[in-house]
C-alpha cells in the first residue's frame, strides 16, 4: 500500500470495553436528560476459587459499567470493566474465602455463594536435613493441605503423604541432588534450601568422553554412585563445579591447571578413580626460527614442539599461510604489510610466543600518493596511500614521531596524529630509505564551544552553536536528544531542536570529545499538552508512572494532586515517565508546560507505605513465627530478615502480618517491601541453637572478595566470621550447616573462626589469601580482533580470564607469573585490559585501543521499519569491531557492537527514512535498502465525543495507516 504523508483518514471504531481499560463510561448523551441507572446484579463468577494476586476472576451480571469497587470478603481488589455485563478482578492480598461484592453508582450487590481463596503454603522446616535416596523426610509448615507435588532440588519425591495442614512426609527420590525442598499446593509454592543428599555408595568411574582436550573442554563421566558427588579432579586439579545429571552420569569442565592423569570423583562415601588417563595436549613452544629477517614473500621455518593441530600462526598479529607442518616444525610465508615482531602459534595445548623478534625488510624506498584527511586534531586517524610500506619503522608529523601505526598491505598504512605534533609534512621511513610528503598535514587546535543562540525555543528551532576547530561530522545533543546538524564551518554549527528534547545543556561531539555548554537551552511547548491516559493508576511513593498524550516536549512540571514530581523522563513528544513524589496524596495528575496545562479526568491513587509498629516475639531461632503489627500490610510483596534473607509470610489483614524466621537469618531489623521499603522499629534477635563446628572450607585459597563456603553446624545466629582475625564483610548462612563468606580487604593467610552466642569454632587448616593480579604493560597497545597482545604485570599464575573492555579474550596463555599473551576477541572495544584469577580481578590495568581489521559491510538488518526513541534494529554483516559511528539516513544513532558480525542501534529522534551506515577507521558501509521511520499517529477530531457502549465513533487525523489498536483511555 502506498504511504502518504499529511493525509486525512476517517477511521471508524466501535467503542467497547474490550478496546480499552476504562472503568467508567458516559451514561447519557451530551445535552440529553441523564437516565437513572439500574442497580447492579451479580449472577455468577468464574473460577470459583483461586490464589491471591494470581487468578483473574470473571464476574458476570448486569449494570456493571459503573463499577467503582470490587471486594473479596471485604478486601478491595484491582479490577477492569470489560462491559456492562462483565468485570475482571484480581484476588487481592489479604483476601479470605467469602462472598464477592460489587459497588456501582447505583448500589451494591454481593454474590450468593462464596469465593474460595487458596492460602499460600508456608514451609518452615524439614527433618532430617540430609539423607540418601529413599530417606523419609518430614516437612513442617502452614497451609499444606491439598499439596500436589513435593520436589528435592527439582526431582519429584518418590511418594509423599499429607498428614495434616502442617505436616507432609516425603521420600527422597533416586538421582536427587543437594538443594531446595519445595511444596506445591493450589495456593502456590514454598521452598526451603539446605537439604543435603548423601551418597549411598562409593563412586565408580567406568568411562569418560572425550578422552583428551584442553582447558575448558566439557567431559562427561559415566559410572555409579554419582548422587551427592562433591568434587571431581583431573590429576589432582579440582574442577570449580560438578554437574550431576543422574546417579550414573555427570559432566565437568577441564580446569586451567589440569595435567594428564587419572580422573577422581568424590562423594560422602569415598572416592572413585578412572582406570585410564585423561590426556591434555602439550603446550606449544617456539625454540627458534630461520631466517631472522627478510622482506614480504620470505619463507620462514619455525622450530619447537607441540605444533600438532596448530590452528594459526601469526607475526605481530598478521595471519601467515602455513606451507607445511609437523609437531616440531612449521614453514610459513610472509605476506605484504607484515610488521616486525614476534611469532605466535596457537595449538590445542595453548599459545606460544617466540622470544626473539623477526625483522621485516622493505622491498624499496617508500612512496606516497596521498593522505586523508588533510587536517585533524591530535589522535585523528590518518590514512596514507602509496607503495613499499612493508617494513616501515617510523612515521612523523613535522618531526614528531607517531607512537602507533598499522599497515594494511604494502600500499596503505594508518597512523594517529601524535601529541605535540604541529602542522607540516608527513615523513615515512622504512629499512630502504624515507620519503616526505609534498603537502603539509594541518594540525587543528582542540575544539571549543563558546555559546549558542537562541537560548530557548520550540521543537524545530534552528540553533546556532559557536566555537572553534569544528570540522568533520560533529554530533549535537539538546537535552540528551540527538539533533540534525545542517551546517558546519570551523567556528559555527547549525542544528535543529529535535522532538522529545528536554531543557538542558547543548552538547557537541567533535574531535573525539564531548563539549558541554555552560548555559541551558529551554525547550518551549508548541501547544497545550493533552493527557489521554496514565499507568499504573495506583502506587506508593517512588512508583514510576507513564503518561501518554501529546505536546509533552517543553513540559516543565508534573503534579500529583498539587505535589510536583522530582524528575521527568521523556520518551517522546507523546510519552513521559515520572516517579510518585514524597508527600503526594490521591488526586488528579496535572501536566504543565510553557503553552499551558492539562489535568487528568481520573485520580491517581497514592498507596501508603507499610508501617511496622511492633512485632512479637522479639527473639527466636530459625522457624519461629513472628507476628508484625502496623498498617498498609495488604500491599506488602516481600519480607526480609538480615542479611537480606527472604522470609515466607502471610498477610492476615492490613494491620497484621506473620513471617517465618528463615534459615541463615541474623540479628537485625525486619524489612517490608511494597515498592517502597519499611523497617521494624527494633531489631529481631536471632538465637543460636548450638555452638558452631567448622569441618571444611572451600576453596582453601583465594583473593579479596572471593566467596568461601564453610561447612559444619550451628551457623544460625552467627555473629562474626574472621580470616586470621580480620572480620569478613559478608556473612550468608544458607542453612544451619552451610555458610558463605567473603574474603575481606586486609585479610592475611591463616585460620577462619566462626562465632555465635554459644561459642566459636576455628578451622583446622589455614586459608591462603592470594594477591590480585596487576597489569602494568601491553605490547602492542592497539590492534584489530585476532591481534596477539603480550601483557606484563604480576600475579598471572592461575589466570582464569582476560578481558578487553568487557569482551573475554579469544585465547590466552600464561607464560609466567609476570607475563601472558592474549588474543583480541571479536567485538572488543577500546578500554582497559583486565586479568582475573584466584586472587581476584586486576585493579591496575592499561588501556588497549581496538582498531578495525577490515572495512565494514552490511548484509541485512531487522526490523525494516519502526518509530524513533525506542525501536532497536539489529544489523548483520562483518568487520564491526572498531566501529566509531552508526547513522540512519545521516542521523547519528546510539549503537552497541555485540560481535564482529552483529551490532544493534536505536532509531534516533529526528531520523528520517533511509539507509543505515556503519563506519570504522577503514571505511564506511551503507545498507542496500532503506529503513522506514514510521511517524506517530495524530488524532485531530473524534465524532461524536460521547455516547453509551456500542456508539460508532469516527476518528480523523494523520498517519493512521497501520493502526492495530483503538481504545478509550
Amino acid at each position: 500500500m502506498s504511504r502518504f504523508w499529511g493525509f486525512i483518514l476517517a477511521l471508524t471504531a466501535l467503542v467497547s470495553g474490550g478496546c480499552g481499560e476504562s472503568r467508567s463510561v458516559s451514561d447519557a448523551p451530551r445535552g440529553g436528560a441523564r437516565q437513572a441507572l439500574a442497580a447492579p446484579t451479580l449472577t455468577s463468577f468464574s473460577p470459583t476459587s483461586g490464589r491471591v494476586s494470581w487468578n483473574d476472576i470473571t464476574l458476570t451480571g448486569t449494570g456493571l459499567s459503573g463499577t467503582r469497587v470490587v471486594r473479596f470478603n471485604g478486601v478491595a481488589a484491582e479490577f477492569t470493566v470489560s462491559s456492562d455485563t462483565r468485570v475482571l478482578a484480581e484476588v487481592p492480598y489479604g483476601a479470605t474465602s467469602g462472598p464477592i461484592t460489587v459497588v456501582t453508582d447505583s448500589g451494591s450487590v454481593s454474590s450468593s455463594s462464596s469465593f474460595t481463596v487458596h492460602p499460600e503454603p508456608v514451609l518452615t522446616g524439614f527433618s532430617p536435613q540430609y539423607g540418601t535416596a529413599g530417606t523419609t523426610v518430614t516437612l513442617s509448615g502452614l497451609n499444606l493441605t491439598g499439596a500436589t507435588e513435593v520436589t528435592f532440588d527439582g526431582a519429584k519425591a518418590t511418594s509423599f503423604t499429607v498428614v495434616d495442614s502442617t505436616r507432609i512426609t516425603a521420600t527422597v527420590p533416586p538421582g536427587a541432588t543437594t538443594g531446595n525442598v519445595e511444596v506445591d499446593t493450589p495456593g502456590g509454592s514454598s521452598f526451603l534450601g539446605g537439604f543435603t543428599v548423601l551418597s549411598s555408595a562409593v563412586p565408580t568411574v567406568t568411562s569418560f568422553s572425550p578422552t583428551s582436550g584442553g582447558a575448558g573442554t566439557r567431559v562427561t563421566l559415566t559410572g555409579t554412585g554419582f548422587t551427592g558427588a562433591t568434587s571431581v579432579s583431573f590429576n589432582g586439579a579440582e574442577v570449580s563445579w560438578v554437574y550431576v545429571e543422574s546417579d550414573t552420569s555427570l559432566y565437568v569442565y577441564v580446569p586451567t591447571d589440569a595435567s594428564t592423569g587419572r580422573l577422581r570423583v568424590y562423594n560422602s562415601q569415598g572416592m572413585g578413580v578412572s582406570s585410564s588417563d585423561f590426556t591434555l595436549p602439550p603446550a606449544p613452544r617456539i625454540t627458534g626460527f630461520s631466517p631472522t629477517s627478510g622482506p614480504a614473500g620470505t619463507v620462514v621455518t619455525l622450530s619447537g614442539s607441540g605444533f600438532t593441530g596448530a590452528t594459526s600462526v601469526r607475526l605481530e598479529g598478521t595471519s601467515l599461510a602455513v606451507n607445511s607442518r609437523s609437531d616440531t616444525q612449521l614453514i610459513v610465508t610472509l605476506p605484504t604489510g607484515t610488521l616486525s615482531g614476534t611469532f605466535q602459534v596457537n595449538a590445542p595445548g595453548g599459545q606460544a610466543t617466540s622470544d626473539a623478534r623477526f625483522s621485516v625488510e622493505s622491498g624499496a624506498v617508500p612512496s606516497l600518493r596521498g593522505f586523508s584527511p588533510s587536517a585533524g586534531w591530535v589522535d585523528t586517524r590518518v590514512t596514507l596511500d602509496g607503495a613499499n610500506f612493508t617494513g616501515t619503522t617510523e612515521i612523523s608529523f613535522n618531526g614528531t614521531p607517531a607512537t602507533d601505526f598499522s599497515i594494511s598491505g604494502d600500499t596503505r598504512l594508518e597512523v594517529d596524529v601524535p601529541s605535540g605534533a604541529t602542522s607540516g609534512p608527513i615523513r615515512v621511513v622504512n629499512t630502504r630509505g624515507q620519503m616526505v610528503s609534498s603537502t603539509p598535514f594541518t594540525v587543528l587546535a582542540a575544539p571549543t564551544l563558546t555559546g549558542f543562540s537562541p537560548t530557548s525555543g520550540a521543537v524545530g528551532t534552528v540553533l546556532t552553536i559557536t566555537g572553534s576547530s569544528f570540522a568533520g561530522s560533529p554530533s549535537v545533543q539538546v537535552g540528551d536528544e540527538y539533533a540534525d546538524v545542517i551546517g558546519v564551518t570551523a567556528t559555527q554549527l547549525t542544528a535543529i531542536v529535535p522532538p522529545g528534547a528536554g531543557s538542558g545543556p547543548v552538547e557537541v561531539y567533535v574531535g573525539g570529545q564531548w563539549l558541554t555548554s555552560t548555559e541551558r537551552f529551554t525547550v518551549l511547548g508548541s501547544a497545550v499538552p493533552t493527557l489521554t491516559r496514565f499507568t499504573p493508576t495506583r502506587g506508593d511513593v517512588g512508583t514510576q508512572v507513564t503518561l501518554d498524550g501529546t505536546y509533552f516536549t517543553g513540559v516543565s512540571r508534573v503534579e500529583f494532586n498539587g505535589v510536583p514530581a522530582s524528575s521527568i523522563s521523556f520518551t517522546s513528544d507523546g510519552r513521559l515517565t515520572v516517579p510518585v513524589p514524597a508527600g503526594a496524596s490521591t488526586g488528579p495528575l496535572r501536566v504543565v508546560s510553557s503553552a499551558g496545562a492539562v489535568t487528568s479526568s481520573t485520580p491517581f491513587t497514592v498507596l501508603s507505605a507499610p508501617v511496622v509498629t511492633g512485632f512479637a516475639p522479639l527473639r527466636g531461632t530459625s522457624g519461629t513465627t513472628v507476628t508484625l503489627t502496623g498498617t498498609g500490610f495488604t500491599q506488602v510483596r516481600r519480607v526480609r530478615f538480615e542479611p537480606y534473607v527472604e522470609a515466607t509470610f502471610m498477610v492476615v489483614s492490613d494491620t497484621e502480618l506473620r513471617a517465618i524466621v528463615p534459615r541463615g537469618a541474623s540479628t537485625g531489623r525486619i524489612t517490608l517491601s511494597s515498592g517502597s521499603v519499611s523497617y521494624s522499629p527494633d531489631e529481631f534477635f536471632v538465637e543460636a541453637q548450638s555452638a558452631p563446628t567448622l569441618t571444611r572450607i572451600s576453596p582453601s585459597a583465594g583473593g579479596v572478595d572471593t566467596l568461601v563456603t564453610l561447612y559444619g553446624s550451628g551457623f544460625t545466629g552467627t555473629t562474626r566470621v574472621t580470616f586470621n582475625g580480620i572480620p569478613a564483610r559478608y556473612v550468608a548462612p544458607s542453612s544451619d550447616g552451610v555458610m558463605t563468606v567473603q574474603v575481606p580487604p586486609g585479610a592475611t593467610s591463616g585460620p577462619l573462626q566462626v562465632t555465635n552466642a554459644l561459642g566459636s569454632a576455628t578451622s583446622s587448616t589455614s586459608f591462603t589469601v592470594l594477591p590480585a593480579p596487576t597489569v602494568t604493560g601491553l605490547s602492542p597497545t592497539r590492534g584489530a580482533a585476532g591481534t596477539p597482545v603480550t601483557l606484563t604485570g604480576t600475579g598471572f599464575t592461575g589466570t582464569t580470564s582476560v578481558r578487553f573492555g568487557v569482551a573475554p579474550a579469544s585465547r590466552f596463555e600464561v607464560l609466567s607469573d609476570t607475563q601472558l599473551t592474549a588474543e583480541v576477541p571479536s567485538g572488543a572495544v577500546s578500554g582497559p585490559v583486565t586479568v582475573s584469577g584466584p586472587g581476584g580481578t586486576s585493579l591496575v590495568s592499561v588501556d588497549f585501543s581496538v582498531v578495525s581489521g577490515c572495512a565494514p559491510f552490511i548484509t541485512e538488518f531487522t526490523p525494516d521499519s519502526g518509530g524513533p526513541g525506542g525501536t532497536s534494529v539489529t544489523v548483520r554483516g562483518g568487520c564491526f569491531t572498531g566501529t566509531t559511528q552508526v547513522r540512519l539516513n545521516g542521523t547519528p544513532a546510539r549503537f552497541w557492537v555485540s560481535t564482529d558480525a552483529f551490532l544493534s542501534l536505536t532509531v534516533p529522534e529526528g531520523a528520517t527514512s533511509g539507509p543505515i551506515s556503519v563506519r570504522n577507521a577503514l571505511g564506511t558501509a551503507t545498507s542496500s535498502r532503506s529503513f522506514t521511520v514510521l511517524p506517530a499517529p495524530v488524532i485531530s477530531r473524534i465524532s461524536p465525543t460521547s455516547g453509551p457502549p456500542g456508539t460508532q465513533v469516527t476518528i480523523t487525523g494523520t498517519h493512521l495507516t497501520g493502526t492495530y489498536w483503538v481504545g478509550v483511555p
